[in-house]
């Protein structure tokens, strides 16, 4: 019976080298298209979320300029005023927003990176103008 087995198990055969190469050959492949998709998913979701703090700093700027009668003079006197529970960070640069004596939302590039502005493609007030109404003043 014993001896049986030990010929059985001596006659399996196992996964040649080749097979082996092959089924790790398709597997980098399906890497290699995963990953670039991933990673351009999540910039895209960066950008859109970083686009997203511009808007909501927008609407709070607004509401301090139609109670005040001027624009903040940063993102903090929003957060201080209570316009805005936190201070938002942009998620691609990792640093805050600013906003100019006209009401435009601009992210800060951190320091070394090659400039002061961060903007994404966006501006949420463009030049203080109340989107829709063609006019600088609410």
């Amino acid at each position: 019976m014993f001896d049986r087995i030990c010929r059985s198990l001596k006659n399996r055969r196992g996964f040649t080298l080749v097979e082996l190469m092959v089924v790790v050959a398709i597997i980098g492949i399906l890497v290699g298209i995963a990953v670039p998709l991933f990673n351009k998913s999540t910039s895209s979701a960066e950008k859109k979320a970083c686009h997203a703090n511009q808007r909501i700093i927008e609407g709070a700027a607004m509401q301090y300029y139609a109670e005040k009668n001027t624009w903040p003079s940063d993102v903090e006197a929003l957060v201080n005023e209570g316009y805005l529970q936190e201070e938002p960070k942009c998620p691609l640069s990792k640093s805050g927003y600013t906003i100019n004596d006209k009401g435009k939302v601009t992210g800060v590039k951190p320091p070394g990176s090659g400039g002061t502005q961060c903007n994404h493609g966006y501006y949420a007030n463009d030049g203080g103008q109340f989107p829709g109404s063609g006019s600088s003043s609410p």
